[in-house]
């Protein structure tokens, strides 16, 4: 794909000293064309104009700042393009209408979902995508996430194969195997956000942690300790990585297991943890009756959950949880899953009996 080129185009012609003016009035007015660069004339710049932009308001705006209409060659940028733009004339229109609008950036890896029709294009999409986005190096087609070790199949279709990389979450550095461990960076306000609620002295048990990003936030924010349970060995390697990276700045302590989750249960006494996190959202309600023992008097379950609404969330899980004890506190939509369907997390509270 080509790089950005030059184009001519009608621009505000005004001195230099009043540039600064002239940006923010012209910004303001909704009169200048992003994706063009200013130019530069001696003591003038010459800003380049929609070309739909009203005669009048632009000649009010020259005369006010002493400016004139020229016309000019002004250099293409791609500041606020976005990936599709440039695919325009590259990709047939149809295929385009199909492609997503967003990509997911883990690291130095862009990971986007393509149609069965844009895989021919793949190249030409990743061209675009590291165009746009500049500290991306190699780009990965994706598919769902199946098997027992919640991964997903990953395929390079253009750039560097970075294949493992460090992603940052307000600081927390997160390791990422992306072909044998699952992450998802959408998430990373809902890691801090559920770990901005442990208190300092609490035990947690992380349950399907994955790379163990709750944890880690967990960790470096609270003197807790929390237990980062999950069945794929690769997950907890990138895990054990990613404590010694953030070492210096671990408040707390984490404990990385990796196994089946009922058999970490089966061998942890009742009413040990203050917390437990269950991001399993297709699976996690079934879970409960072997969670809620372990949970001491006044503990709290964070339970995810695919569904339609914040109440059909709420009656998925009170519809275990109300025998088990389990006093519903609160319900938050966390991240879009599918059309009309959302992942939500539901905070219950164990009662004391």
């Amino acid at each position: 794909m080509s790089g950005a080129g030059r184009v001519k185009r009608w621009g505000l012609k005004v001195p230099a000293r009043a540039g600064e003016e002239v940006l923010k009035a012209l910004r303001a007015l909704g009169l200048m064309e992003r994706g063009l660069k200013v130019v530069r004339e001696g003591g003038s710049i010459v800003v380049p104009l929609k070309s739909d932009a009203p005669e009048e308001v632009v000649r009010r705006v020259a005369s006010e700042f002493g400016g004139e209409v020229v016309e000019a060659e002004f250099r293409e940028t791609l500041l606020g393009k976005k990936y599709k733009d440039l695919l325009k004339g590259l990709v047939p229109e149809e295929v385009l209408e199909r492609l997503p609008s967003s990509f997911d950036i883990v690291g130095e890896a862009a990971l986007i979902q393509l149609p069965p029709e844009a895989e021919p294009y793949g190249r030409l999409v990743a061209d675009a995508i590291m165009k746009v986005a500049r500290n991306v190096k190699g780009v990965y087609a994706v598919g769902p996430v199946s098997g027992e070790f919640r991964v997903r199949p990953v395929k390079l279709i253009g750039g560097e194969d970075v294949g493992e990389v460090v992603h940052r979450e307000y600081g927390v550095r997160v390791k990422v195997d992306l072909r044998r461990a699952y992450y998802n960076p959408s998430l990373a306000e809902e890691h801090r956000r559920v770990a901005e609620l442990v208190k300092d002295g609490e035990v947690v048990a992380d349950l399907f942690c994955g790379v163990g990003p709750f944890t880690l936030h967990i960790i470096t924010l609270r003197n807790a300790v929390s237990y980062a349970v999950d069945l794929n060995p690769h997950a907890i390697k990138c895990l054990l990585e990613s404590l010694e990276l953030n070492a210096r700045s671990l408040r707390g302590r984490a404990i990385p297991t990796c196994g089946d989750v009922l058999d970490f249960l089966r061998i942890t006494r009742d009413g040990v943890f203050d917390r437990v996190v269950m991001n399993l959202p297709h699976k996690a309600v079934n879970y409960l009756p072997d969670v809620a023992p372990k949970v001491r008097c006044g503990g709290v379950i964070h339970v995810y959950v695919v569904s339609r609404s914040e109440a059909e969330a709420l009656n998925k899980v009170e519809g275990v949880g109300s025998a088990l004890g389990l006093m519903p506190e609160g319900v938050r939509r966390v991240l879009d899953y599918a059309p009309r369907k959302w992942v939500f997390r539901v905070d219950v509270r164990k009662a004391c009996r």
